[in-house]
């Protein structure tokens, strides 16, 4: 399935550590006919480089609202990040490979109604 997603974040720098706030306007295109949703999230990056995030999928519960939960860890003197988390309850785990501007991600979750593998191109300008 292909859809069409966009998002906006901002960036707070403070002292030993750096926040960042977003939101998502999902399938904007309407291409599954639930009507678009809204997700908004924070993080905060610790001075170990160690990232922490939360988000909430569908705030406005169009569809169904979920909680998801997560921490990020690049690998020192590498390209690779590698990625843990919750959605909804449900354990992932993913990981990260960055080139210039642009990386390529895979995620794996087991969930309720079965496994899901996830790839995707994200660039970062």
């Amino acid at each position: 399935n292909t859809w069409l997603d966009i998002g906006l974040m901002k960036r707070f720098e403070l002292p030993l550590q750096s926040w960042a706030v977003g939101v998502v306007a999902r399938d904007v295109t309407e291409e599954f006919g639930a009507g678009m949703t809204f997700d908004v999230g924070a993080s905060v990056e610790l001075p170990t480089d160690l990232l922490i995030a939360a988000d909430i999928v569908d705030v406005t519960d169009e569809v169904n609202s979920v909680v998801n939960l997560g921490a990020q860890w690049p690998v020192p003197l590498t390209a690779l990040t590698v990625r843990a988390g919750l959605a909804d309850g449900d354990f992932t785990l993913g990981a990260g490979y960055t080139v210039m501007n642009w990386e390529i991600s895979a995620a794996y979750g087991d969930f309720d109604w079965g496994a899901e593998t996830v790839v995707s191109i994200v660039g970062c300008f």
